[in-house]
């Protein structure tokens, strides 16, 4: 069967098609990219009903469940939609670092206002708001997880998104940098940006000149290393998600956070430098 983003653009091709037989060839091809590109973007939301209500993962011989709390906000007056889901950890002995993270998963899902830090709502243009966290990795006491959200028109249509991946050291009890995970020398630097420019360039997407001054996002999935080019890197209007094979980039991981993946040897990385994000006592 075919999935409805695939369903919205066979509509808008078939749309577009019998524009072209109905008048002129070159305005109707104009028409036709115009809806393509529109339907590309109408699949760039979170598609909620795939988000599973639980989930399951092993962190030394710790069965971890993870509940995804839906919740769905409406205000008829605004014609306003928000719908949010969030990771919430249980099963860990650690109770306070259990904590720490599901208010942090919770609290990165939270919707503010205009007087405070969050978000400052355009109810003119936007009718549509959603932010998800998942876990997507939990292993050798490495968690990894992600946000995914976006404003939207409406549920169907155009969105700015944004994701913010991250990795997070049960045992250091902070979050991981580029500079725990990656080799910092200028040959593992060198090769680490070409393997970023080979894989945009397959998606013919283009890269700022100053990209590599930019802060990127690691985080893991599906035994992937996963590196996420925000949309200024781009300059777009939404960022890019990189996978990479463990064995892939092997050579060019710390030892230590290469030997965690393979649950081997290193019980700590480096003190942690400026900059990283730490869990408050």
């Amino acid at each position: 069967m075919k999935s409805k983003s695939h369903r919205n653009i066979y509509q808008y091709i078939k749309k577009s098609v019998t524009f072209v037989l109905e008048s002129s060839a070159f305005v109707g091809i104009l028409i036709l990219v115009i809806f393509f590109f529109i339907a590309q973007n109408c699949h760039a939301q979170v598609d909620f009903s795939k988000i599973p209500a639980n989930e399951k993962f092993i962190n030394n011989r710790a069965s971890i469940a993870v509940k995804n709390v839906l919740l769905v906000q409406r205000d008829e007056e605004l014609d306003c939609t928000w719908k949010t889901s969030h990771a919430q950890l249980s099963g860990m002995l650690d109770t306070q670092t259990q904590d720490f993270l599901n208010d942090w998963l919770s609290g990165m899902t939270y919707f503010g206002n205009c007087e405070g830090d969050k978000e400052c709502y355009d109810f003119q243009s936007y009718h549509y708001y959603y932010k998800a966290t998942r876990v997507t990795h939990l292993q050798n006491d490495l968690l990894g997880f992600y946000l995914h959200e976006g404003n939207c028109k409406d549920e169907k249509s155009y969105c700015l998104e944004n994701q913010d991946w991250e990795i997070y050291d049960l045992r250091g009890k902070r979050f991981l940098q580029e500079g725990d995970i990656i080799k910092q020398d200028e040959k593992s630097q060198a090769a680490f940006f070409t393997a970023i420019e080979k894989k945009v360039n397959k998606q013919k997407l283009n890269l700022v000149n100053d990209w590599k001054a930019y802060t990127r996002q690691l985080g893991l999935a599906n035994n992937n290393l996963v590196v996420y080019l925000n949309n200024d890197i781009l300059n777009s209007s939404k960022g890019i998600v990189l996978k990479f094979r463990i064995d892939e980039v092997e050579s060019l991981l710390v030892p230590c956070f290469a030997n965690r993946l393979k649950n081997t040897a290193c019980e700590e990385f480096n003190q942690p430098i400026i900059g990283h994000h730490l869990m408050k006592k």
